[in-house]
């Protein structure tokens, strides 16, 4: 049975696939909209978009519910719409933030092992590579600086804990823009000028929703690279993607100019739960915008097969689809790593599941739990807090009653003048029920951050109960079994994802970069580049050139010692018995070893404060720069 796609159905759209717009398409291929190759291209890509999509459709309600997690307030239902219209100052129903406490925790910590500069580094395989993986390394890292590759990476965290996976993209990237220049005018005037150029270029990284995000659901998480297809959809507009109609990457642009493209596996997400969008309000605002669905698939396929050339072994192809029915790019990856061009981080995988549940999660009945008890509190004390009275209307003043102002005078009714009227009001005894829940939620609290390991020690806060105080054993004890469970997660995140990001991003610059680049050279490998690279370095910046990167290397993983703060008292302990002992002096490299305890204090530049090593060149050659006048004796100098 044909797979039959469901779309937008305007009839603008028909009308204009029978245009006769003229695209040289890339390698010869008919990729009208009206053609063949292009009816079975999208019959066979949306058939693999649409399993993912059923696969993943059972996660987006479990993930609806960590959003809501997420938000601190709940959409109030009648009983307290009118509660507030009473009186807006008094308390309602709230999702207490712990699951968000807990959230920013983990992910605080992983900033501090991962998003520290330079964020991937790499060692040379051989002893000739040594140099070029130092520039290599830097030459990301300010890619990473100009693309802001910290706060993709910070989404990809959040991502991960929230709903069990982030992915990011890599990709080469240009900033295009203009470059003012200033020119002499026809009488010799100084005149402005701008042009467009390329500001400049590299590695980037984009994020993508996992609620848009499509993979193979045949394979784990951790095995997304024997995938057979992996896709993400993304919204935009027909200005933005004409302006890529241009450069040859992309075409069939102009047949999406007279209607809306709007995909079925777009999934819009909430703006806050509580936010609703009525189908009329959302479909007067598509008829406005006329956004465009385009989905990006990267798929491994065997070319003729697919009827794309007579190429017989398995290629990797990427395709791009505009609101479901037009391709709009469609070209072989020819990327040297041969790898899909994208990394998931999921630390708490399975080993088998595609989609692995996510922290918070698993933590979703407690919270639940957490906000009845808290919610239940707050409302009991809402109804208890004012005075609940039985009283005689016949003898007091009703309007005199229920005056809530402070100091009140009630009066009583002409009949009861005179007489005792002790009697005629009583108040009801009221009992709070829920108190004990401020201490029942505490319990649950405790035990949420037990089970995502963000307990009291990560979050800043320490032990004030029980019978002694805290002791040093005890806090180094619990901090170190704290921390051990993080770096537990953090070995995870750093083979998984850093690890294929790190990988991705030096092809990426080893295949792409075309111009010499400038870096800074400030660090611990200064001397080191100094005496191979002395003429191409002025005020601590060098000179790359695209040469200088054909290395091979390795990414230096596994480096995040989550306890090395807590091990520094002991490390100065020894140094200061190495410093003492002359034999300890001799065999042991003491610099080194203040730097390690430097670094672990939090120091990030030490290297910056080394004095400068003189440079020893044979003789040979100080004789050839002192005929040349470019040395001279000590004595000589003025």
């Amino acid at each position: 049975m044909p797979y039959t796609v469901q779309g937008n159905t305007e009839s603008a759209f028909y009308s204009s696939i029978d245009a006769d717009v003229a695209y040289q398409y890339p390698m010869e291929l008919d990729w009208r909209p009206t053609s063949e190759l292009h009816r079975k291209t999208v019959e066979r890509l949306m058939k693999r978009i649409n399993r993912s999509h059923d696969y993943f459709q059972h996660r987006h309600k479990s993930w609806e519910q960590v959003d809501r997690t997420l938000t601190a307030y709940i959409h109030a239902d009648e009983a307290e719409r009118r509660v507030k219209a009473r009186d807006s100052r008094k308390p309602v129903s709230i999702v207490f933030p712990h699951s968000y406490a807990i959230l920013e925790t983990i992910i605080a910590s992983l900033g501090t092992l991962f998003l520290t500069p330079p964020i991937f580094k790499y060692v040379g395989v051989s002893g000739e590579d040594t140099v070029g993986a130092m520039l290599l390394e830097r030459v990301i890292d300010s890619h990473c600086k100009k693309f802001k590759a910290d706060l993709r990476m910070h989404t990809a965290f959040k991502d991960s804990i929230a709903y069990g996976l982030g992915a990011v993209f890599p990709m080469w990237k240009q900033k295009v823009g203009y470059k003012t220049l200033s020119v002499v005018g026809p009488e010799g005037t100084i005149q402005k000028i701008s042009e467009p150029t390329v500001l400049y270029e590299g590695n980037a990284l984009e994020n993508v929703d996992p609620y848009l995000l499509f993979l193979d659901p045949t394979y784990g998480a951790q095995r997304i690279q024997e995938s057979e297809f992996i896709g993400f959809m993304t919204r935009s507009n027909y200005i933005n993607l004409l302006k890529t109609d241009d450069n040859g990457s992309m075409f069939n642009i102009k047949y999406l100019k007279s209607a809306s493209f709007v995909s079925r596996y777009y999934y819009r997400r909430k703006e806050g739960y509580h936010h609703r969008h009525s189908e009329n309000s959302e479909s007067t605002s598509l008829h406005v915008t006329k956004p465009i669905d385009v989905c990006y698939i990267y798929i491994d396929l065997i070319p003729k097969d697919w009827g794309l050339s007579e190429y017989e072994l398995p290629e990797k192809w990427l395709f791009a689809i505009a609101g479901d029915r037009v391709i709009i790019q469609a070209q072989p990856l020819n990327l040297d790593h041969d790898m899909f061009p994208v990394a998931v981080c999921a630390p708490t995988f399975d080993g088998y599941s595609t989609a692995p549940l996510g922290r918070l999660e698993l933590m979703g009945g407690m919270q639940e739990l957490l906000n009845w008890f808290f919610n239940s509190h707050v409302a009991n004390v809402r109804k208890t807090i004012n005075d609940m009275i039985i009283y005689d209307p016949y003898i007091l003043n009703s309007d005199d009653i229920s005056n809530p102002e402070p100091g009140k005078l009630v009066r009583t009714r002409r009949a009861a003048w005179g007489k005792d009227i002790r009697g005629s009001v009583m108040q009801l005894q009221v009992n709070d029920i829920t108190r004990a829940h401020v201490a029942d939620a505490q319990v649950v609290m405790g035990l949420m951050n037990k089970v995502s390991g963000a307990d009291d020690m990560l979050q800043g806060t320490l032990r004030s109960g029980g019978p002694e105080r805290l002791s040093a054993a005890e806090f180094t004890a619990t901090s170190q079994s704290a921390l051990g469970r993080l770096e537990s997660l953090a070995r995870i995140i750093s083979s998984q994802f850093i690890q294929d990001i790190g990988y991705m991003l030096a092809m990426h610059t080893q295949q792409n970069i075309t111009h010499d680049v400038y870096v800074s050279t400030v660090g611990i490998e200064q001397q080191q580049l100094l005496s191979q690279f002395g003429d191409r370095i002025m005020n601590e910046r060098m000179k790359v050139m695209p040469s200088d990167l054909n290395i091979d290397y390795d990414i230096q993983i596994g480096q995040y010692d989550t306890r090395g703060g807590q091990n520094a008292e002991l490390w100065i302990q020894l140094y200061q018995i190495m410093m003492q002992n002359p034999l300890l002096v001799q065999q042991y490299d003491l610099p080194r070893i203040f730097k390690y305890i430097a670094s672990s204090l939090g120091a990030k530049n030490v290297d910056n404060f080394m004095l400068a090593q003189p440079v020893l060149m044979p003789t040979e050659e100080v004789m050839q720069q002192a005929d040349a006048g470019n040395l001279v004796e000590a004595g000589e100098m003025q």
